[in-house]
């Protein structure tokens, strides 16, 4: 994924990258991560590119940092995100190769839907992943919890 991404004007944050060949590359990778950077990052990308974590009950929170920032957030195809939310295929790619190239090629030469998508799917999720939402479900949590004497 890392390979194929910087083949792109993009920032990689994040270590474990030293095995990848730079040399004319127009992507960059940034091995320190410092929490401030990234969200002035988030605010001030066209896109964020992200892969699903491997559950159906909460997405990264680089995600949801995106959502909140209105900053689209392109991501593996999940068929919660696609089927239950209703999130654009568009900006879902598969875990190969040419899907991710088609994905990030539409979002840098599409950037006013990029842009729209982003402010469209803040506006359609965040009373989805609201605070209030978010205590309830830690209640929950705690209610299970509770109840099977943990």
């Amino acid at each position: 994924m890392a390979d194929i991404l910087l083949d792109y004007p993009v920032q990689i944050h994040g270590s474990g990258w030293k095995h990848l060949d730079l040399y004319n590359r127009k992507g960059s990778i940034f091995s320190v991560v410092d929490y401030k950077k990234s969200e002035d990052h988030i605010n001030n990308s066209l896109a964020q590119l992200s892969l699903s974590p491997n559950t159906i009950d909460s997405w990264h929170d680089r995600v949801l940092r995106s959502l909140g920032a209105k900053t689209l957030c392109l991501s593996n195809f999940s068929s919660q995100e696609v089927m239950e939310f209703q999130i654009p295929s568009t900006i879902s790619y598969q875990l190969n190769e040419e899907s991710i190239r088609s994905t990030i090629e539409w979002s840098l030469n599409h950037r006013d839907d990029v842009i729209d998508l982003g402010y469209f799917l803040h506006d359609k999720l965040s009373t989805i992943f609201s605070v209030e939402a978010f205590l309830a479900n830690m209640i929950n949590i705690v209610a299970i919890l509770k109840s099977n004497d943990y």
